[in-house]
């Protein structure tokens, strides 16, 4: 039995360094089928960190490739194997953050990272906790940027105090890789520190950090055999060029780190270094090698896009293996093979892959989507949707609310209920907006006798707001109408349909009530 043990062990962690040497060499299909393998194993030996290590895992390498709703999916599914485990949970919210750094605004990243450095601190685990740095100081750095959008002055406090604290958890995150000899993390917190000395405005400071990295990644073998982080450290030293206004300087920087990047076959990368080069001749002045540096920054985004969509068909074949598994599959071979014949579906599919949000605009929670995707996972996971729990709830007499103080209060009403969701629920919990004035709670990993007390809780919370803020003379109640997964026989529809049903018993029995089982 121990020999057994031992080589499901070896195969696992086998499986799953042959996957990130496939990521490093940027082949992400046969990262991907790597990955899967290793999932397989896992679940076959019925081990539950493995699990976890594996879906993170695969969560992470289905971001590299802008699948981001896959991505949080897989997260989450990392996130519940995890258990109580401080470290595997530290890296499931790692990669949960990371999928969720182009769907989500940065103000919801603090409080996850927060979650993930504590429990990597728990676990003693320097690495993680690095991590966990590095995602704050990408979270302020995400929020400068938002501030600057928006046309705020540079020296907004906001933006200011985002631009400082960057620069400090960067710093942090270097004395930590650093104190450890984790040199490839320490490289990381330079890249970011760079980012932040620039937000902060000290340019002289980010040309000498990206200068030094520059030498590090002549020297260091790790960085050269790959050359990304040469090429990097050229792109920032190129974006400070255009900065100062060195616009040859510029261009000859971003034309080697494109070289390297062209090398090395990364296309995404590549993609990003012919955007720049647009942007300096658009500067220059040459319109026409502008307009050719853009087409090729399109031509190489399809490029990843199409690559993107046949190695998560192919992964999916690899998942599955029955007749139902190899027709979704097909499914993505078709999407991808549309993807390279047509430069419109091409563009409308990259376009959906990089910016389709899972949040719903007005609240800030999850969307239909969303929920739908959820659900999906959860009701397919058998071993742990026994404790799993859906539940609707609908403001009672809205349509008064909206007929009686107009529209733009109700869409205050519908906000503060999803504030109000949030904080009453778990960060495992699926919190979204159903439609209308509908809302949905997955409850995850609990127990089904807890779940009426959980609603009842929900329900006084709401009721207990002081709407009278927000309008004078109203008051807002909830129904609520919840059914355990179990119920529903592995049917989403089934379970939607049942639930549903007690909402609509506690709006015949009066309103403001929670029905269950």
């Amino acid at each position: 039995m121990l020999r057994e043990s031992h080589f499901f062990e070896d195969s696992f962690e086998n499986l799953l360094r042959r996957a990130q040497e496939a990521v490093a060499d940027l082949r992400y299909e046969d990262a991907l089928t790597q990955v899967l393998h290793a999932l397989k194993l896992a679940e076959d030996a019925g081990d539950d960190l493995q699990q976890s290590r594996a879906h993170a895992k695969h969560s992470r390498i289905l971001s590299r490739l802008s699948l981001y709703a896959e991505a949080v999916s897989a997260a989450y599914s990392a996130l519940r194997f995890a258990g109580n485990d401080p470290a595997q949970g530290a890296d499931a919210l790692g990669a949960l953050g990371t999928a969720n750094q182009t769907l989500t605004p940065p103000e919801g990243h603090f409080k996850h990272y927060d979650e993930m450095l504590a429990k990597a601190r728990q676990a003693g685990d320097a690495s993680l906790e690095a991590s966990a740095v590095r995602g704050m100081c990408i979270a302020n750095l995400m929020s400068h940027q938002k501030h600057f959008h928006e046309g705020r002055d540079k020296n907004d406090p906001a933006m200011l105090s985002h631009a400082s604290e960057a620069l400090r958890l960067a710093l942090e995150a270097l004395r930590i890789s650093r104190d450890t000899g984790d040199e490839r993390s320490a490289y990381l917190g330079q890249h970011l520190q760079v980012g932040a000395l620039i937000a902060s405005g000290d340019l002289a400071a980010a040309r000498g950090v990206s200068e030094q990295m520059l030498v590090t990644s002549s020297a260091t073998v790790w960085v050269a055999e790959s050359g990304s982080d040469r090429a990097i450290a050229l792109k920032h030293l190129g974006d400070l060029d255009m900065l100062d206004g060195r616009l040859d300087d510029a261009e000859s920087r971003m034309t080697q780190a494109l070289a390297i990047c062209e090398s090395h076959r990364d296309v995404r990368k590549a993609a990003d270094c012919f955007t720049v080069l647009s942007d300096i001749s658009e500067r220059k002045g040459d319109y026409k090698a502008a307009l050719e540096w853009q087409r090729r920054s399109f031509d190489a985004f399809m490029q990843f896009a199409s690559a993107s969509a046949r190695a998560h068909a192919s992964a999916t074949a690899v998942r599955e293996g029955a007749e139902r598994a190899r027709a979704f599959a097909a499914l993505q071979q078709e999407r991808a093979d549309r993807l390279e014949h047509s430069n419109q579906e091409l563009a409308l599919e990259a376009k959906r892959h990089a910016s389709a949000a899972l949040q719903d605009a007005l609240t800030g929670i999850a969307n239909r989507r969303c929920l739908d995707t959820e659900l999906a996972a959860l009701m397919n996971d058998r071993r742990g949707r026994g404790r799993c729990s859906l539940a609707l709830l609908d403001i009672d007499h809205f349509k008064w609310v909206n007929d009686t103080f107009l529209h733009t209060t109700g869409d205050k009403v519908l906000r503060r209920i999803g504030a109000v969701l949030r904080e009453c629920s778990r960060e495992k919990d699926v919190v979204a907006r159903f439609g209308g004035e509908e809302f949905a709670v997955i409850f995850v990993d609990i127990d089904p006798l807890e779940v009426a007390g959980a609603c009842d809780r929900i329900r006084r919370a709401i009721a207990d707001v002081a709407w009278s803020e927000v309008q004078p003379d109203l008051t807002v109640t909830v129904s609520l109408g919840f059914a355990h997964f179990d119920e529903a026989g592995g049917d989403v529809d089934e379970l939607v349909k049942v639930a549903d049903g007690r909402l609509f018993q506690a709006k015949r029995a009066g309103r403001n009530r929670a029905v269950g089982p």
